[in-house]
């Protein structure tokens, strides 16, 4: 099935039940008691009709997005609007759908503070690199895993940096002989890393803490823990259309003759890695690791065979975008059936942030083959 044919239900289903009110020509009705009524319920269709053609651009019109508040309903309007008369006010369909995507699950605290340019700035790019590589990498990917995992700018709550057109202009001449996305995610993991000179190298962080977070942040120290590996690597995936999102753990669940104090041990303290979409399912990286392979890191099978799903210090979780439950349920491609909708990431050095996740045990487990009964 095509997008068109896909995307077509909820849209016509709109139109068909709104079509006959648009005009705003009443029928007559039955009796002069029932008028009043009927002339309210044609002024409120109307009205529907105007606001979901403005925002609705799109076949991705999601209920139950971030958007419970009237006042912020208007900033992502202004937002939305500013962002297409930047990009020229394009008429495919593709672009305005990935403008209406990004705005409409962008956490609340970035429509106050990003501004139209940034947001257009991000579309351009992202959409650039998609139509680059789509006889290699990225023909055959699922619309929905582009605009949930190429197109964002963050990952996590990270300053906001500008990073698209730095990562891009250095990542794809590192990419220039790759045909596959495994080919990207492992030269990448390898070479971003020299972006700047000195090298970025892995610095630990004290427990629950970070020592650099944003992609300029960590070229500029020249280092960076776990978390800021993570969201570079993350960064650099995306600047060429590979698809990826930072995963990790509050606390591992190790045994007791490890952690003896529990997660206020250091060996029982965060870890954040990378996954990608790659050659049509998902992998995970160990970034800035020594392996050459995907799906291998010093965590997998000992470590996460022993973290529990619904267990929010001993859980894996992977990012997202837009809130995985919608994502559940409008995602017809199975790109994320292997995971189940969490309500946010847990960061132990950041409880207060809301950041969509899903919850991946099932999915580790899975790749080691542990037994989910025991």
């Amino acid at each position: 099935m095509d997008r068109d044919q896909e995307d077509q239900g909820p849209r016509a289903a709109l139109l068909a039940d709104d079509g006959n009110d648009v005009s705003g020509q009443d029928s007559a009705p039955s009796t002069p008691a029932r008028a009043p009524r009927s002339r309210r319920w044609t002024t409120v269709a109307v009205m529907l009709i105007l606001v979901m053609a403005a925002v609705a651009t799109a076949g991705y019109v999601f209920a139950g997005s971030r958007n419970t508040d009237t006042g912020l309903r208007g900033l992502r309007q202004q937002l939305f609007e500013g962002t297409l008369a930047r990009l020229g006010r394009p008429s495919d369909r593709d672009t305005r759908e990935a403008v209406e995507f990004l705005v409409r699950h962008m956490p609340a605290h970035d429509t106050h503070e990003l501004k139209a340019a940034y947001l257009a700035s991000n579309v351009k790019l992202a959409m650039k690199a998609h139509q680059m590589y789509k006889d290699r990498w990225t023909g055959s990917l699922p619309w929905i895993v582009f605009l949930n995992d190429v197109l964002p700018y963050a990952s996590l709550a990270e300053p906001r940096d500008d990073w698209r057109q730095t990562f891009f202009s250095f990542m794809q001449k590192l990419v220039a002989d790759c045909e596959t996305a495994d080919c990207v995610a492992l030269r990448l993991n390898e070479e971003s890393w020299k972006i700047v000179q000195p090298a970025i190298i892995f610095e630990a962080a004290p427990p629950d803490e970070l020592n650099s977070y944003s992609p300029f942040q960590t070229m500029h120290r020249h280092n960076s823990s776990c978390t800021g590996l993570a969201i570079f690597l993350v960064d650099a995936l995306r600047s060429v259309g590979v698809p990826a999102r930072v995963a990790g753990v509050p606390h591992w669940n190790k045994p007791r003759n490890k952690c003896p104090h529990g997660d206020s041990d250091a060996q029982c303290g965060n870890h954040n890695w990378v996954e990608a979409f790659v050659n049509g399912s998902w992998h995970f990286i160990d970034q800035h690791g020594n392996s050459k392979i995907l799906d291998a890191g010093w965590f997998f099978p000992g470590d996460t065979d022993l973290q529990q799903a619904g267990q929010a210090n001993h859980s894996i979780f992977s990012t997202s975008w837009a809130p995985t439950s919608i994502l559940q349920t409008e995602d017809r491609t199975g790109a994320y059936s292997e995971f189940d909708a969490a309500r946010r990431f847990p960061m132990v050095w950041d409880w207060k942030s809301d950041v969509p996740a899903w919850e991946s045990v099932r999915f580790y487990h899975a790749k080691s083959g542990k037994d989910p009964h025991v």
